[in-house]
C-alpha cells in the first residue's frame, strides 16, 4: 500500500495521467460519524476503523504533502502596532493580529502558504509577505501535489478538534486528507473562488448596513425623557443568581445583545431588583455607552443595562430603537475612573427628532424593508458557505 501511494505522489509530481491508476490506501471512515456532534475532525485516531477508505483518492498524511516555514523573527505582541506596511499573522481567529514595519522579519510567500494555529487550530491563507506574531502558528509550505488551496479549505470545512489549550501540530501532521489530482484540486477551488465572491460581495453589505433616519428639519427635537420612561438596572445579590432557567431571565450588558434582539438567557435570578418588559428598547450603560437591543420578553436587568420604554401615544417602538441605533456613536456619558458611563437623568437629555407617529411609521417601514435584505445577504452567505462545504465534501465520496 505504502509503495502504491508513493507511486501516485511520484505522478501527481510529474504531471502524469492518473486515469489508470487508483490506489486502495487510507481508512475507512462512516459518513455519518464524518458529522457527529455537528462538526468535522479529521484525527485519523477519532476515525479509525478497519477496511479501505471511502473516498474515491488515495489518503496522505499532511505531514508528508508539507515542509514548514521558520520565521526570520517572531514579533512580541507589545511590539504589535495599530497601523503599519505588513500584517501580523498569529494564532487567533482574527485575519490580522497587527502590523509592522519590520521588513526583516518578513516572510515572503512564493505561493499561498496555509497558517495553523498549534493551539487554537485555527487556519488562515497567506497569500502576501507577512510576519509571524510571536510563538504558537505553524507556517506550511505545500508540496507540488498539494494546492495551498485546497488544503486551506479542507481544514477549514472538516477543522481539527481541539484538545484544549494545548499544541495539536502532531495531530495535524498525522491527519489524513484525499489527495486528488492537481487538475481536480484546482477544478474545486475554481468553483468555491465563485461561491467565495459572492460571500465576499454579501458579507460587505451585511457588515455595513446600519439603520439610517432621514431627518427633516422641520421635526421638533425632543429630550428623550418627555417621550419615554427609562428604567435604571440594579443587579440582584450574587447568591440569587443560577443557570437552571430558576426565576427571571437576567441580563447585564451588551455582551448578550444579538443584532437586534436580545440573545437567548444563560444566567437567571431569583432575587430580581429591576425589569425591562417585551417591547423595551435596551441601552448599554458602561463598557460601552449607547448600543442599544430591543426586549422579546419581560426580563431582570443589572447596572450594565438601562430600559428605556416608549410612551406609545409619542413613540413607536421600532422608531425610538432605529433613532437610538443611528446615534449610538454620539451618546457619551460621564467618563469614570476606569469606564466611561452613563446615568438615568443623562439618557433622558438624549435629543431626538420627533415626527408624527403616521410618518415614524413611513420611516420603520422603509428601514424594515432594508434590514429585511441586509437579513437576506446573512442567509445567502450560509448558502454559499454550504456549497463550499460540499464542493470538499465531494473528495471524500467513492465513486463507482
Amino acid at each position: 500500500m505504502q509503495s502504491e501511494l508513493q507511486e501516485y505522489l511520484r505522478r501527481l509530481r510529474a504531471g502524469e495521467n492518473l486515469a489508470d491508476f487508483a490506489p486502495q490506501t487510507g481508512l475507512v471512515v462512516d459518513k455519518a460519524k464524518l458529522a457527529a456532534g455537528g462538526e468535522y475532525n479529521l484525527s485519523g485516531e477519532r476515525y479509525r476503523e478497519n477496511g479501505p477508505q471511502t473516498s474515491a483518492y488515495p489518503m496522505v498524511k499532511i505531514e508528508d504533502v508539507v515542509n514548514t516555514v521558520t520565521p526570520p523573527v517572531k514579533i512580541p505582541k507589545t511590539s504589535f502596532a495599530a497601523v503599519g506596511r505588513f500584517p501580523i499573522i498569529d494564532q487567533s481567529q482574527n485575519e490580522v493580529a497587527g502590523w509592522t514595519d519590520d521588513e526583516s522579519a518578513l516572510i515572503n510567500p512564493k505561493k499561498p502558504l496555509v497558517i495553523f494555529g498549534d493551539h487554537t487550530c485555527a487556519v488562515k491563507l497567506a497569500t502576501h509577505p507577512f510576519a509571524q506574531g510571536a510563538d504558537g502558528i505553524k507556517i506550511l509550505q505545500t508540496h507540488d501535489e498539494l494546492e495551498p488551496g485546497y488544503l486551506f479549505y479542507t481544514l477549514r470545512v472538516r477543522p481539527l478538534e481541539t484538545d484544549g489549550y494545548k499544541r495539536h501540530f502532531s495531530k495535524l501532521k498525522e491527519t489524513v486528507i484525499p489527495l486528488p489530482p492537481l487538475s481536480v484540486q484546482q477544478e474545486i477551488l475554481a468553483e468555491i473562488a465563485g461561491y467565495q465572491r459572492v460571500i465576499d460581495g454579501a458579507r460587505a453589505v451585511a457588515d455595513n448596513w446600519r439603520p439610517r433616519v432621514d431627518i427633516d428639519p422641520s421635526w421638533p427635537v425632543v429630550a428623550l425623557g418627555e417621550v419615554c420612561e427609562v428604567i435604571a438596572g440594579q443587579s440582584p445579590p450574587g447568591d440569587s443568581y443560577n443557570a437552571a432557567g430558576t426565576g427571571e431571565p437576567f441580563y447585564q450588558g451588551k455582551t448578550e445583545f444579538g443584532e437586534m434582539f436580545l440573545g437567548d438567557p444563560v444566567k437567571w435570578t431569583t432575587d430580581p431588583k429591576r425589569f425591562a418588559e417585551d417591547g423595551d428598547v435596551l441601552m448599554s450603560v458602561r463598557a460601552p455607552v449607547g448600543p442599544v437591543n430591543l426586549a422579546t420578553q419581560r426580563v431582570s436587568i443589572g447596572r450594565g443595562l438601562a430600559a428605556i420604554r416608549p410612551k406609545r401615544d409619542r413613540l413607536i417602538i421600532l422608531y425610538g430603537y432605529y433613532v437610538l441605533r443611528s446615534l449610538e456613536a454620539r451618546i457619551t456619558g460621564s467618563s469614570g475612573a476606569t469606564f466611561a458611563s452613563i446615568n438615568k437623568g443623562e439618557i433622558e437629555k438624549i435629543q431626538i427628532p420627533l415626527p408624527p407617529l403616521g410618518v415614524q411609521e413611513e420611516l420603520v417601514a422603509g428601514i424594515e424593508e432594508e434590514r429585511r435584505r441586509a437579513v437576506g445577504n446573512i442567509e445567502l452567505i450560509a448558502m454559499m458557505q454550504e456549497r463550499i462545504d460540499k464542493a470538499i465534501a465531494r473528495v471524500w465520496e467513492r465513486r463507482e
